[in-house]
């Protein structure tokens, strides 16, 4: 028998609403003696079942952020105090650290913009060019662009859109606000 997953959030607010609802009616029902409707018992029974996945979850992510602000407090002591051998093992165990090969980041926007020549509004680069210049190539040039829109701090979009049928990238936009017409991945800051 397959082990039946627990529902760890909400799917709406009217759904959680729907439930703190019921669950003044079962208080008020108990202290009068009454019960639900059989309709009303299966909602109210799958709706705690989900209610108790939130309280559960939301006990471990509590943990875990107690576990992690607590490593964060000994590795800056290390830091802090530590001999240098350890302050420089310690600095690179702290979130947001750069962990790995010793290669220099590359920059994003930079990379995209060789593409484009000049960087004006409206130049296309070739599926072939972009392998040429950048050595990527189908998803991983996917996973560029979007990282373009999705990751880069607001002011430094790059709004590129990508071709298929004429296998081609165009560059329609740059900056915080997506250019007219844009019908691609739209990120939660822009209203």
């Amino acid at each position: 028998m397959a082990k039946k997953t627990k529902i760890t959030k909400w799917e709406s607010d009217a759904q959680k609403a729907r439930f703190e609802a019921l669950s003044a009616v079962a208080k008020e029902n108990a202290a009068n003696g009454k019960s639900f409707n059989e309709k009303d018992q299966a909602e109210y029974n799958s709706l705690q079942e989900i209610a108790v996945g939130v309280a559960i979850k939301a006990k471990k992510d509590k943990k875990k952020l107690e576990r992690k602000e607590t490593l964060i407090a000994v590795l800056n002591y290390v830091i802090k105090n530590g001999e240098p051998e350890f302050q420089k093992k310690a600095q690179s165990l702290l979130p947001g650290e750069r962990v790995g090969g010793g290669g220099e980041r590359k920059d994003r926007k930079a990379e995209l913009m060789k593409l484009f020549g000049d960087g004006k509004v409206g130049n296309k680069c070739t599926f072939d060019e972009a392998y040429k210049l950048l050595k990527l190539a189908g998803s991983d040039m996917r996973k560029l662009v979007l990282a373009a829109i999705k990751k880069a701090d607001p002011e430094n979009r790059v709004w590129i859109s990508i071709d298929n049928v004429n296998q081609t990238y165009t560059l329609v936009g740059l900056g915080k606000t997506p250019p007219n017409g844009w019908n691609g991945f739209i990120p939660i800051d822009v209203e």
